[in-house]
């Protein structure tokens, strides 16, 4: 009888195992993604993408709903917080909206802290960049890849800035960065902190005179047709880490885990590769529509470059990362 007994309760046991597996094989995950631009623009591109992959790789399992225009969270600053408490699943947001979060993001707001895209990417995709992603788990979010923003210039309207000089006096919207709108104060300018949604009435309305975007971004949101002087520079280069809230996280096995970071790697690829490719069509398409874009020489550049070591850089290292860190990058 005892015999019986144990043989049962053993059978159970082998029994009750095999649903939880079962049961854990067959979890689903339906993921919202937010992010704040345009279901045109390359943000939007990229998530559609990684949703493809990630449904691909895990046979169904995960699937993605984009949400583009901050439909879910009205600033990316919300969206990180709502990535915190747990009520968004994922998001493609700037560095810099992170950096009320974890400071240390605060250095990719440096001016002509990258020499070109290509010493971006060198940089994000090394050791360097997967220990920053890491370090946001003590946030309550993952991070699983750096995607791209993209290199920022002034878009303005008013006489045109060609110098470092040329910056006085203007009233510059910023994101609401300390770095940002010291760099933009140190070349006499005026720092505005305003969110994105604000910046095309502020300028259309003189408010400000105009602010820092990357190219995709001015086109998308026309706001060339109200600032129409877009001045070459790539004074910063802002990555989009794609992050998922630890919450999310925490729910998936390993190997989901492990197809989560391989789609955000391959759309990562694919959406810097669109991003490069909408810069490029982008700038004449506006020219074409009035926009007066100007270029520098690499000596004119070093004028900004210098002016940013003498009157911005003593001001910012190491008040807010090391000089070892920012070496670091550099160097690479």
């Amino acid at each position: 009888m005892k015999k019986a007994l144990s043989i049962l309760l053993i059978l159970a046991v082998i029994f009750a195992l095999n649903q939880c597996a079962a049961s854990a094989a067959e979890k689903t995950w339906n993921l919202k993604l937010c992010h704040g631009l345009a279901p045109d623009h390359p943000y939007q591109l990229g998530s559609l993408e990684f949703g493809r992959l990630i449904k691909e790789y895990t046979n169904g399992r995960v699937t993605v709903e984009v949400f583009p225009n901050g439909q879910l969270a009205a600033s990316e600053r919300e969206m990180y917080e709502a990535l915190q408490m747990g009520t968004l699943d994922m998001t493609a947001s700037t560095a810099s909206a992170l950096v009320p979060f974890d400071p240390s993001f605060s250095i990719f707001d440096m001016p002509f802290l990258f020499r070109d895209k290509q010493h971006a990417y060198k940089v994000l995709d090394s050791e360097y960049g997967t220990d920053k992603l890491k370090s946001l788990e003590k946030f309550g979010i993952v991070g699983l890849a750096f995607w791209e923003c993209g290199m920022f210039n002034p878009v303005y309207s008013g006489p045109t800035i060609k110098t470092p000089g040329d910056m006085k006096g203007r009233t510059i919207r910023t994101i609401e960065t300390n770095i940002t709108m010291m760099w933009v104060a140190a070349l006499g300018a005026n720092p505005v902190p305003m969110a994105w949604s604000e910046v095309f009435t502020a300028i259309q309305n003189k408010t400000v005179d105009g602010t820092l975007l990357p190219i995709p971004t001015i086109y998308f949101s026309k706001l060339y047709t109200v600032a129409p002087n877009i001045s070459m520079l790539g004074v910063t280069y802002q990555p989009l880490p794609l992050t998922i809230s630890k919450k999310t996280w925490d729910t998936m096995p390993d190997d989901v885990k492990r197809q989560m970071y391989k789609a955000a790697v391959e759309a990562r690829d694919y959406m810097r590769a669109i991003n490069t490719k909408f810069e490029e069509e982008k700038v004449d398409v506006m020219k074409s529509e009035g926009a007066n874009v100007i270029a520098y020489t690499p000596e004119e550049k070093q004028q900004w470059i210098d002016a940013m070591q003498e009157k911005a850089y003593p001001q910012l290292i190491p008040r807010f990362f090391s000089q070892e860190e920012f070496d670091g990058i550099k160097a690479r």
